[in-house]
């Protein structure tokens, strides 16, 4: 009993000795959290505080400081707040587009609309137009299959049953760009640069460099679907959206067993005016369905044989064949479809920066403003009047297209600034203009950014990306009440430059100094209301991923709060 009771008495006091030495898990646990707790970052109650702020965060984010440019400024106080090499200009990539979309609201209006037009020439007797049908554009970037159908649909109603001439597609609206020749581009150094760029764009099939046209239906891609067949061996579906007679289709794809990987490659070839998609690979028997998305050569071509597939099944027959021509003088207009006004077409455009729909409405500017046939030079010379007026020098800005693609393009991060805050100064198009911008940690291309921040719905901006560049500009609503519009552009690989933007995002948005007495007293309101919680998308929707049809809820404003 004796040595019982000494080793019990040996165990507890090994126990408690270990309990000494190491802690209950619990209680790490808590350390742990304690430890990983993120201090709160200090307020900025003052201009010096910011820039304390962004210096910071350029010396920790950045190696190299040379090619990066940041200015802001306050579009509410008339003042610079903070400015890094602002003046030098910089490739902006797709922040092109805010020079583009202010000058397309300025001079065309919110409210301008694209049409696109029927016309006949020929007498129509018997439910039968003998003579041709034009379809003629005049750069609606917005038009999709389905508007197409309903055009079809329109001339059935018209009473025609039968086209005995051609179907002419008419985009005279705007110039066909000249191809320029390597000859000719060897002589500058902008000229090599610019074929390089054109070529590429030529033989891609990449749906971000489609090319542009005043006839253009579905952005000018071509979208792939691919369906595995019912069991291995057999070949796999392949469907082409929109149909079009002038496009064909050439598979070779098979269906493969369960376990292998899809590996899918589409190429394209133009014959005999006709673009033929080449699909080949293999996919698995149980793969989900397989999309994705091709351009086409001609979009005039594309649009018009889209527009003769739907008319044949609407019950309207085409005798003749499809060809590019121009309307006559004397053509009577049987259908016309507008489209949505400009000021909704923008937000596609800079939410998720659309580079096809850019270059069209930089064509409709050229073609309205300085005269027909709409080109890129045109517009360029329209743009460049507007950023004059703002009172920006031309020396600080090179423009050589509206959607950024091209790397001759310059700005400088001030002259982007001015011209933010001159659009922020015009209410006629200022509220279509902050609408079309992407809203941090909600929509566009900056969704999935600053999601939990004090920056979530609170910076509207642009974003532009390409290789070794990135660039954001916009507006940012401060603490204060101030608006805050923002540049910043970086040329060069020497900055973790996301983790840079999102730090000065929320710098600025944790703006909060003090304001003079008449100034302050305006913005009171502006502060009261974004002291207002808003609702986080990814809980008031939560119940959108169940896939079940929503009915009572458990907790009343549970999903919204």
């Amino acid at each position: 009993m004796k040595k019982i009771r000494l080793y019990r008495d040996r165990l507890v006091c090994a126990l408690a000795a270990l309990m000494l030495a190491f802690p209950p898990a619990m209680d790490a646990q808590a350390a742990r959290r304690k430890r990983g707790k993120r201090p709160k970052p200090s307020p900025v109650t003052s201009v010096k505080a910011l820039r304390e702020a962004v210096n910071g965060a350029i010396r920790r984010e950045c190696k190299r400081t040379v090619r990066l440019g940041i200015h802001i400024r306050s579009a509410s106080a008339r003042e610079t707040l903070f400015s890094h090499h602002g003046a030098v200009k910089r490739i902006p990539a797709s922040n092109m587009k805010l020079l583009t979309t202010a000058a397309a609201l300025a001079y065309l209006g919110p409210d301008y609309t694209y049409p696109t037009d029927v016309y006949t020439h020929g007498k129509i007797e018997g439910g039968r137009l003998k003579g041709d049908i034009y379809l003629k554009g005049y750069g609606d970037p917005s038009l999709v299959q389905e508007r197409v159908r309903e055009l079809a649909y329109q001339v059935r109603l018209k009473g025609i049953r039968e086209i005995s001439g051609d179907l002419v597609a008419d985009d005279s609206f705007f110039e066909k760009e000249p191809r320029l020749k390597w000859r000719q581009a060897r002589k500058k150094k902008e000229s090599r640069l610019k074929w390089r760029e054109t070529r590429k764009r030529e033989n891609s099939v990449k749906a971000y460099l489609a090319p542009n046209g005043a006839l253009s239906v579905n952005f000018s891609v071509v979208t792939v679907q691919v369906t595995p067949g019912a069991r291995a061996g057999v070949p796999a579906r392949v469907q082409l959206i929109p149909p079009s007679e002038t496009v064909g289709l050439k598979n070779t794809l098979k269906t493969v067993s369960k376990g292998r990987r899809p590996f899918i490659r589409v190429s394209r070839t133009s014959k005999d005016g006709k673009d033929w998609f080449n699909v080949s690979g293999k996919i698995g028997v149980r793969s989900r369905i397989w999309r994705s998305n091709v351009t086409i050569s001609d979009p005039a071509r594309f649009a018009a044989g889209t527009f003769a597939a739907f008319l044949r099944r609407e019950g309207v027959r085409l005798k003749g064949k499809v060809r590019e021509g121009v309307t006559p003088e004397e053509a009577e207009l049987v259908v016309r479809q507008n489209s949505r006004s400009l000021g909704v077409i923008v937000r596609g455009l800079n939410k998720h920066s659309n580079n096809m729909i850019a270059e069209q409405i930089l064509k409709t500017i050229g073609a309205e403003v300085i005269g027909l046939p709409g080109s890129t030079e045109k517009g360029l010379r329209a743009v460049q009047n507007l950023l004059t007026h703002l009172g920006i020098s031309p020396t600080s800005f090179e423009l050589a297209d509206g959607s950024g693609l091209s790397r001759q393009n310059r700005i400088s991060p001030q002259a982007m600034v001015a011209l933010l805050e001159g659009v922020h100064d015009d209410f006629r198009i200022w509220p279509e203009y902050i609408a079309s911008l992407a809203v941090v940690g909600v929509d566009g291309t900056i969704r999935k950014r600053l999601r939990r921040s004090s920056a979530a719905r609170r910076i509207r901006a642009k974003t532009g990306l390409l290789a070794g560049v990135q660039s954001l500009s916009g507006y940012a609503a401060a603490a204060n009440g101030e608006t805050l519009a923002f540049s910043i552009i970086t040329n060069g690989r020497g900055c973790r430059t996301k983790n840079l933007m999102n730090r000065i995002s929320v710098a600025m948005t944790k703006f909060d100094r003090p304001l003079p007495p008449g100034l302050g007293k305006s913005l009171r309101p502006a502060r009261r209301m974004l002291s207002r919680p808003m609702p986080r998308p990814a809980r008031r929707d939560q119940w959108r991923r169940r896939g079940r049809a929503r009915l009572e809820e458990s907790e009343p404003g549970g999903a919204v709060r």
